[in-house]
């Protein structure tokens, strides 16, 4: 028996965000093979469980790039890898006096800054869970992930200050527009 671990964006999904018959098809006789099927992703749990679900998967969920490992027989976390708002709050001050935005999930939904509207707005869109708040302090829950958002080259710049500001989490370049932080151990 083998696991098959497949990442949601640019991999399963295709361009319209969507799985395709031919795939869902394709892991259904993988599944009936014997092998086991999870999705591994960089996404929150409420965005990629409808997918798991839809593919009726049922071993696990590796979410927030191997913070949360969620036991999808019960719901609940196998491996949880957070940490808290004080160990960010260096880095959220200075993204956020540069201008640039920021946003941090924990299990249940994401903390966005009332500020960066245009980050509220694209959640709300989208029907995933947000709580606005005023100051990284507001954030009370475990932290699975703080993700950094701009263009290119605000990201771009800003990246080299990252690594010394939260040297006891690791940084992730997950895109040309974003940087995640999370646990070391994830």
């Amino acid at each position: 028996m083998k696991l098959i671990a497949i990442d949601l964006d640019g991999t399963l999904l295709n361009d319209q965000g969507c799985v395709s018959l031919y795939t869902k098809e394709v892991i259904k006789q993988v599944q009936q093979a014997g092998h086991k099927v999870v999705i591994a992703t960089g996404r929150h749990v409420q965005s990629a469980l409808p997918i798991a679900e839809q593919l009726h998967l049922t071993d696990a969920l590796v979410c927030f790039n191997g913070a949360l490992v969620l036991n999808l027989q019960n719901r609940k976390p196998e491996v949880a890898h957070t940490y808290w708002h004080h160990d960010i709050y260096h880095i959220a001050k200075l993204v956020s006096d540069w201008g640039y935005s920021y946003y941090t999930a924990t299990k249940e939904r994401y903390y966005v800054e009332a500020k960066y509207q245009h980050i509220i707005d694209d959640f709300q869109a989208k029907g995933i869970k947000l709580r606005k708040i005023s100051h990284i302090e507001d954030v009370m829950d475990p932290i699975f992930k703080m993700t950094i958002v701009g263009s290119e080259r605000e990201v771009n710049q800003v990246e080299r200050f990252i690594y010394p500001t939260v040297r006891s989490l690791q940084v992730i370049r997950s895109g040309e527009t974003a940087i995640d932080i999370v646990s070391p151990l994830a």
